[in-house]
């Protein structure tokens, strides 16, 4: 089943991700201070995806694209539907503290990591761009 309804998005996402747990650093770390942050960019860029307010511009007189919660579990797990038994494992979100400006997913491991942007809509351009530029999204090899 292909996540269209957004109740149904909502429930899954809302439950943390499919069951996600977060790794952080120790608490009152200053990696820890900047690791809720995003863990807090997370969840806004969760639900305004719910909303349907995130979107990338179209080009030369192209609609924009929308990004959904379908688009994200897609990119987290390589697949676009839950399976009906759900996912064997949890998920998890780690955090990158060495480098890369883009989020990066485990799809075997059910691991994202995020990227440290502590502006919110700065964090919110590069998931919509990794997200839609994934290898293989779209169904593009």
């Amino acid at each position: 089943m292909v996540l269209k309804d957004c109740s149904q998005e909502s429930k899954i996402f809302r439950i943390r991700t499919y069951k996600q747990k977060y790794t952080f650093s120790p608490e009152g770390s200053n990696r820890r201070d900047i690791e809720e942050e995003v863990a807090l960019h997370w969840e806004y860029f969760l639900r305004d995806a719910e909303r349907g307010s995130l979107s990338l511009a179209g080009t030369d007189g192209e609609p924009p694209i929308t990004l959904t919660l379908a688009d994200i579990l897609a990119f987290i797990t390589g697949v676009d539907s839950i399976p009906p038994l759900g996912f064997e494992k949890a998920g998890g979100v780690e955090f990158l503290h060495e480098g890369g400006n883009f989020p990066m997913a485990s799809t075997c491991a059910l691991i994202l990591r995020l990227p440290l942007h502590e502006d919110y809509e700065v964090f919110k351009e590069k998931m919509i761009f990794a997200i839609l530029n994934a290898h293989g999204f779209f169904g593009n090899v």
